[in-house]
């Protein structure tokens, strides 16, 4: 892809709706990737970015970070993001600290509310649900800070006093928030919470399982519950949004 070879200015971005629910975030100085997991889905003959896979022939060469909101690792499902390692200049990935199904060089096991540079990205856990685990991230990297929740809160408002905290520190204010959509008909209130008290500049949709077609109302809700930043979402696996940076 012809991003992956640009020298980002600080604070961009290009980011590529994954195959499963992921997504892939080309920054200034690193390629950064949420949940590139690949159940039940069949890898194409050209696997790329502009299809929603990852290649190693197409990403040799970047400073991968790769990190999960959730367990990782079931029996049957493709270790592609993993194969890259050798062909990366740098390659870490970044998992629950219940999650060692995998060990070795480059791989780091978080709990939540810990704090850690990793590569030279600032990485932080945000605790999301505890009976089946679940993170949330917030990365600083490249100039730019990412948010990233992969499934909804278990507990909301134990998940909302961890927003208050952390917006209560100066520096955590999220360029982009990778969120799941308000479900119709739900008061959304871990996700209004996140929009109000974090304040990101922008927004991309998500949905653990899958629901394009719901982004478009989800869109509309979060446009007018007054939110003044961009709103982004994707249709197809290897749909890919620009963020121009500080304007």
């Amino acid at each position: 892809s012809l991003y992956l070879e640009t020298n980002m200015t600080p604070g961009r971005f290009v980011a590529w709706y994954l195959n499963n629910r992921g997504w892939a975030l080309k920054t200034r100085d690193r390629l950064v990737v949420f949940d590139a997991e690949e159940f039940g889905v069949k890898r194409p003959a050209d696997p790329a970015l502009a299809n929603g896979f990852l290649s190693a022939d197409e990403l040799a060469g970047q400073d991968l970070l790769a990190l999960y909101t959730c367990y990782h690792g079931d029996p049957g499902e493709p270790a592609a993001v993993h194969e890259l390692a050798g062909r990366m200049t740098r390659a870490a990935y970044v998992h629950l600290s219940e999650d060692r199904f995998r060990d070795g060089e480059g791989c780091y096991y978080f709990g939540p509310g810990e704090e850690h540079e990793v590569g030279g990205a600032s990485v932080r856990t945000i605790e999301a649900a505890t009976g089946n685990p679940a993170h949330a991230y917030l990365v600083q990297t490249g100039g730019l800070s990412i948010f990233y929740m992969g499934f909804r809160p278990e507990d909301t408002k134990r998940f909302i006093k961890e927003i208050n905290d952390l917006a209560a520190e100066p520096g955590n204010r999220p360029d982009v928030a990778f969120l799941p959509i308000p479900e119709t008909g739900d008061a959304g209130e871990a996700f209004f919470a996140v929009l109000e008290k974090l304040r990101p500049r922008a927004v991309c949709l998500l949905d653990p399982d899958r629901r394009e077609a719901l982004y478009p109302a989800a869109a509309e809700r979060v446009r007018k519950s007054g939110f003044a930043g961009q709103v982004f979402y994707a249709e197809h696996p290897g749909d890919h949004l620009v963020y121009p940076g500080p304007q």
